[in-house]
């Protein structure tokens, strides 16, 4: 039962990341062949991820009512088919009408994964799975934009295939995923207030801002702007572009799996203090490289410190939540992830539009200095203990 249960938690990180990571190295040849501008191109992104701000609470709280095989089967079935429905247009506009409907199907999946693992899995195994869903999370992640490197090659239509995946498992999922928890009506006002002190009593708010800031630096950079600065600098091939995203995404896979150790040998603080020292140092020294190769030297540094990242805040938040409030607080987490997800492209873009010979390297200049911010911020706020 609980390779099945692994394989389904593994299979919903895959997808959770697939819409997001595929695309990026595209984003040149997306921009010249739909006559976009290279500022505008994030919001293939930001469209992607915007639902999952208020939608991915939403479905946290009515799988909480109705139970997570519901909303994991639909949510699997609306992403493949939109997102391959995107493969079927010229159309900017349709195209990101497109995307913000795959992004409804997606806007459940980040948070699923979790909340299944928090679900089924003992409080003692739990810190070992959640380093495990985010290693295979990330070696997704490190896979999906060498794919879609190769893809682009060709077409960038061919990127949006493969969404289509996501149904047959997403059916499968229907027949094979267990209930465990027991459904109970809610009192939404009630519910609501909980999370509300839960959240207070908990020390979780500052968390999610982390959580929020986190993923403004990962998307306004890295994610959505390496692309670019590897054109500009070096006129980088798709496949190229891939393959130094990917970079990142193989570093934070093999230090995910080690999270469990590495969090108890050091405070929750002290974790926190060094990735995002991390993160600015190795975000402030990409622009500087010289040679396109160069770049995997800060990109390993990058995603060292999101590989402890992401494990590091769901950690936090599951061993403080009681399970009739688990899905929300979690999609919550999720949401304001995905808020930072939408946000970081447009601010990246707005930096980038200011100068549009250097604008990419302002772009990393601004996301290094917002992890430097957020570094005081976790010093003021966070408790060193963890528990």
């Amino acid at each position: 039962m609980k390779r099945k249960l692994l394989f389904i938690i593994f299979s919903v990180s895959l997808f959770a990341v697939l819409g997001l990571t595929s695309v990026n190295p595209a984003f040149p040849k997306m921009s010249e062949e739909l006559g976009v501008k290279g500022s505008e191109i994030g919001l293939i992104i930001s469209v992607f991820t915007l639902p999952g701000i208020i939608l991915t609470f939403i479905f946290g709280i009515l799988s909480d009512r109705f139970g997570r095989k519901i909303i994991l089967s639909s949510s699997l079935v609306l992403y493949g088919v939109t997102g391959f429905f995107c493969s079927l247009t010229n159309n900017f506009n349709i195209l990101l009408i497109l995307r913000f409907l795959e992004g409804i199907g997606a806007s459940s999946l980040g948070a699923m994964n979790v909340i299944l693992i928090a679900d089924f899995f003992s409080d003692a195994e739990q810190h070992k799975i959640l380093g495990y869903n985010n290693s295979v999370l990330n070696l997704g992640t490190a896979a999906f934009p060498v794919l879609g490197g190769f893809l682009a090659g060709y077409s960038w239509k061919y990127i949006f295939y493969l969404p289509l995946a996501a149904v047959p498992v997403g059916i499968w999922i229907w027949f094979a995923l267990p209930e465990n928890q027991e459904r109970k009506k809610i009192n939404f006002k009630k519910y609501f207030l909980d999370i509300y002190h839960i959240t207070l009593k908990n020390n979780l708010l500052p968390v999610l801002v982390i959580s929020l800031f986190s993923f403004i630096i990962l998307f306004s950079s890295y994610l959505t702007y390496m692309p670019f600065l590897l054109k500009s600098k070096f006129n980088s091939s798709p496949l190229i572009i891939g393959i130094c995203l990917s970079t990142v995404t193989v570093s934070t896979a093999i230090i995910s799996i080690f999270y469990g150790r590495i969090s108890e040998i050091f405070s929750y603080k002290n974790i926190f203090i060094f990735i995002f020292i991390t993160y600015a140092l190795s975000i402030f020294l990409m622009p500087f490289v010289t040679q396109w190769w160069l770049i995997l030297f800060p990109a390993i540094l990058f995603g060292i410190a999101h590989g402890i990242n992401l494990p590091h805040i769901q950690n936090y938040i599951i061993r403080r939540i009681n399970p009739e409030h688990r899905g929300g607080i979690i999609s919550l987490n999720r949401s304001v992830s995905q808020l930072g997800q939408s946000l970081g492209p447009i601010l990246g873009g707005i930096i980038y539009a200011l100068d549009p010979v250097k604008g990419v390297r302002w772009v990393f200049f601004a996301a290094s200095l917002n992890a430097i911010l957020i570094l005081f911020f976790l010093l003021a706020f966070i408790k060193q203990n963890s528990d």
